[in-house]
């Protein structure tokens, strides 16, 4: 099968008004033989080499998140392009080799970081976290078309304490979400 691979990484510089801190931008490889080699062609053993990278701006672009459906790979993170961190969303309709056009998946004034992606079909459902007036909250979309339309944000949890690290899973018809959660006073797992 194929696998996919995403993660945060800041070897291309340092971040808006060249401070001190290092730019993270989103990056992305790919298998077509069940791990054996990885690049956007099999050619190497070495994951390091032949990434593709995915995000080019002068803020952070940092916690992605993956899922492929056939042909189609889905990747989301969290941007803080517009000063504010939102969620933005990409994808690839030939598993991997081209990418379209960075598409910012939330507007709000609170952060929204931490996103999970999960596919079935044409199905693409994101879950993330947002920060409210200093409360975190699980929020959820998604597109019905493989990515191409967005639906509504759906707030998830609303509970005085923190609801944070969301994610989510889909099997047949069912979506299915867990995120960790403190209104009992302790950190638990609620679904």
């Amino acid at each position: 099968p194929d696998l996919h691979v995403v993660w945060q990484d800041n070897r291309d510089g340092v971040a808006a008004n060249n401070n001190e801190v290092d730019n993270y931008e989103v990056y992305y490889k790919r298998s077509l033989d069940s791990g054996r080699s990885w690049s956007l062609r099999p050619v190497t053993r070495n994951i390091t080499q032949g990434n593709k990278r995915l995000t080019q701006n002068i803020s952070f672009s940092y916690l992605p998140a993956v899922a492929a459906a056939g042909s189609v790979v889905h990747v989301v993170w969290s941007d803080a392009r517009e000063n504010n961190f939102e969620i933005y969303y990409k994808r690839s309709p030939d598993g991997g080799l081209h990418w379209e056009p960075d598409r910012r998946l939330t507007n709000t004034p609170a952060p929204s970081t931490l996103p999970s992606v999960s596919v079935q079909g044409s199905g693409v459902h994101v879950v993330w976290q947002e920060n409210l007036s200093g409360n975190r909250e699980i929020f959820y979309k998604r597109s019905l078309d493989a990515g191409i339309t967005w639906g509504e944000d759906i707030r998830l949890t609303n509970h005085p304490s923190f609801s944070t690290a969301p994610s989510i899973a889909t099997l047949d018809r069912g979506v299915h979400v867990v995120w960790s959660d403190y209104r009992d006073g302790n950190q638990e797992i609620y679904y």
